[in-house]
């Protein structure tokens, strides 16, 4: 690489917790950490995730480009009590990519 030029490599676990959680269905917006609205979808989120992380930068000049990926190994479903197809065996977990251009000044 040219003297100007580095190479980053990043790697490892993160955690994480959820400020808020909002889902719409039928045009309507709905918290999804509110008690009366977990009793009525027929389950709970969980606010905590855990996962790996990994990524790569470059930086030639002044410039920077970079990308990550992040991967959470927590189901982020929990308590399913809606039993519509089988809905006991659902899972959902987070996943997130980046991708970074920027200049230093």
């Amino acid at each position: 690489m040219a003297p100007q030029t580095s190479l980053t490599i990043h790697a490892g676990p993160y955690i994480a917790c959820a400020l808020s959680g909002k889902m719409k269905a039928g045009g309507v917006s709905m918290n999804l950490y509110n008690s009366s609205v977990q009793e009525e979808i027929g389950f709970k989120m969980r606010r905590f995730d855990i996962g790996l992380g990994f990524g790569a930068n470059i930086d030639w000049q002044k410039f920077c480009f970079g990308f990550s990926f992040d991967g959470g190994l927590v189901n982020m479903i929990k308590n399913v009590k809606v039993n519509i197809n089988d809905w006991s065996n659902i899972k959902s977990h987070n996943v997130s990519a980046a991708i970074t251009v920027g200049y230093k000044f």
